[in-house]
């Protein structure tokens, strides 16, 4: 339990933290530590931006769920479009209405999140 521990202060700890200070954007959107805001093309495209829960995601999957293939682990490393994700590429590969919530018209409010005063 204690090297757990030690593994989590040595190497969890400082990545969550990095991951929540590249989250926070200068869009309005802020979440929690290790909410990541992507907003590449979403203010571009007068959309919010997408206010991902890596912690959410994190607490489900283990990190080869989606690292290195399809996310590189790199911030703006991957360049995510709706035409994308309505092919089932990047997030729609779970977020296809079986695994998770599909990705779509009908969901977008899930992930484009509303801007916090």
């Amino acid at each position: 339990m204690i090297d757990l521990v030690w593994r989590f202060l040595w190497r969890g700890a400082p990545m969550l933290l990095l991951v929540g200070l590249l989250g926070f954007g200068s869009s309005g959107v802020r979440g929690v530590v290790g909410d990541i805001v992507m907003d590449r093309r979403s203010t571009l495209n007068h959309v919010n931006p997408v206010l991902f829960s890596h912690w959410r995601h994190r607490t489900q999957f283990k990190c080869y769920a989606c690292h290195p293939d399809p996310f590189e682990m790199r911030a703006q490393a991957n360049d995510i479009s709706m035409n994308d994700l309505s092919a089932g590429e990047y997030c729609a590969r779970c977020h296809n209405g079986q695994i998770a919530f599909s990705v779509g018209f009908d969901s977008c409010r899930t992930c484009h999140a509303q801007p916090t005063p």
